[in-house]
């Protein structure tokens, strides 16, 4: 029963609708972080684009640099922010109430593809998986939206995403796995220790109780090896799915990754799709 009850809602339709509504909310959130925290791409803040423009040679001179200074300057910058957030916004109303195959919503996702690139190609710097697996939703929901009558295109981008997030989550894996210092629960105690990214207090614990470090960091290094084989599970794919979530919701509740939380649970209809297209679900 269980089955048929998710083929049919998995439906093209639907995947791009969840998927779309849900990486806009990590657009919108890192959008609004930017612009709060705005002085720091001011012309005397760490971000600064007189320094970043150094860093490529065809942004630090030549035609190309002047176009760039008035985009990624400090007042360029901040209205690309509020044009990208404002598009995000818009996009997630016509998640809701506009079907994907609509012209508007296939504008919107183009201009907020480009606007992302925009962003990331300002803060090359500073970026991470989350931020790669945005534009990675953002590239092929954008595709999907263009070309609602090639259904082997759609399927195609469908798959792609689905196979990029469960080989993020694996390569994340087999990272730690290598090491010696993730193996012994070392590696996790540090990161835990920072002022970025950790909690003293469960620092603290993790030191002075080592085995549950070792416990912890074994339980996401099987976690993230074995995620892949979601693919094959049909509808238990649910179960790595749940485990997800869990895993970005800590991730963003003690180390402040928000945005890993939203850019990877836009893929998970496109994960749940193609576990049950794999089983016969549908």
């Amino acid at each position: 029963m269980l089955p048929s009850l998710l083929g049919h809602a998995m439906e093209i339709p639907l995947i791009t609708r969840v998927s779309l509504f849900v990486v806009c909310i990590g657009i919108v959130a890192t959008s609004l972080e930017t612009l709060v925290a705005r002085a720091h791409y001011s012309a005397a803040g760490l971000m600064s684009w007189d320094v970043v423009r150094t860093a490529r040679r065809s942004t630090a001179v030549g035609p190309m640099a002047e176009v760039c200074d008035r985009v990624f300057g400090e007042r360029g910058f901040l209205w690309l922010n509020v044009v990208r957030l404002a598009t995000a916004l818009l996009a997630m109303g016509l998640a809701v109430n506009a079907h994907p195959s609509t012209l508007w919503v296939a504008a919107a996702l183009v201009v907020l593809s480009l606007l992302t690139m925009l962003y990331h190609f300002r803060n090359y710097s500073g970026l991470d998986g989350s931020d790669q697996m945005t534009g990675i939703v953002l590239t092929a929901l954008a595709l999907m939206t263009l070309t609602p009558d090639h259904q082997f295109l759609r399927m195609v981008c469908i798959w792609f995403v689905a196979l990029q997030s469960a080989l993020s989550y694996c390569t994340a894996g087999v990272a730690k796995l290598i090491s010696k210092e993730w193996r012994n629960g070392t590696s996790l105690i540090g990161v835990m220790n920072t002022a970025s990214y950790g909690i003293e207090g469960f620092s603290r614990f993790l030191k002075d109780h080592r085995m549950y470090a070792v416990a912890l960091t074994w339980l996401l290094i099987g976690f993230e090896c074995l995620f892949p084989v979601a693919l094959l599970m049909g509808k238990y794919c649910l179960i790595f799915l749940a485990g997800g979530l869990i895993f970005h919701l800590l991730n963003a509740a003690i180390m402040g990754l928000n945005n890993f939380t939203w850019a990877f649970l836009a893929t998970y209809p496109a994960l749940l799709f193609c576990a049950l297209q794999v089983r016969g679900g549908f």
